[in-house]
């Protein structure tokens, strides 16, 4: 059975089949490689007789993301019985808007987001600022605006907490209205991807005046 990162591994549909595997992507969506290890060692502790593997981790794909990819594919073809078609991956000097999906909520630039030398911002990963006494405030106030706050740990078990410390603010926004998605009640899910470019700005602006 394969299980996706945000899926605590103390869950018990993990202990129903006889081989498990995680599809983590440290190092890629957040956190970092070295994450991978410390993550299995304490899967091995907790549950030495189940087999653990790891499904899909993400490497691979930094070969297509580069700027000098190596695989050099420009022809994709799909087949399906008698059915069959094809496109073609051409480099272009400007890009072709139709392609571009448009992303419904909130959308911030990179440099939209004020960043001062010495003080934190949504570009800061959740782990920084949660060592923060007065980030941790600001953080803990984000998970009950969003209504995933419980009555211990903020509502979050202790694995998708060490997920979360790698990830920027944004990237953990996007990260909690996908898991809302999946395990939340109806609108907790769209409460959290109609979070607005003006909110996301307001919690910037706080985390602007704590010091590092």
């Amino acid at each position: 059975m394969a299980v996706v990162s945000m899926c605590d591994m103390h869950n018990p549909y993990i202990q129903i089949s006889d081989v498990v595997s995680y599809n983590h992507y440290y190092g890629w969506y957040g956190g970092d490689t070295s994450m991978n290890g410390p993550w299995m060692d304490e899967f091995h502790k907790e549950f030495p007789k189940i087999p653990i593997g790891m499904s899909e981790y993400g490497c691979e794909a930094l070969n297509w993301h580069t700027s000098d990819p190596k695989q050099g594919e420009t022809k994709l073809l799909a087949v399906a019985g008698e059915c069959r078609d094809e496109s073609f991956i051409k480099k272009v000097e400007k890009f072709n808007e139709a392609y571009r999906l448009k992303e419904k909520g909130a959308v911030l630039n990179w440099f939209d987001i004020t960043a001062p030398d010495g003080f934190f911002s949504l570009n800061d990963t959740m782990g920084d600022i949660m060592s923060n006494e007065d980030g941790n405030k600001v953080m803990q106030e984000l998970f009950q605006s969003f209504g995933q706050a419980k009555a211990q740990g903020g509502g979050m078990n202790s694995g998708m907490m060490k997920m979360l410390s790698g990830f920027t603010v944004l990237r953990m926004i996007n990260m909690m209205g996908i898991t809302s998605q999946m395990t939340s009640k109806a609108g907790e899910a769209e409460k959290i991807n109609e979070v607005s470019k003006e909110q996301l700005l307001a919690i910037n602006d706080r985390l602007n005046q704590i010091r590092k």
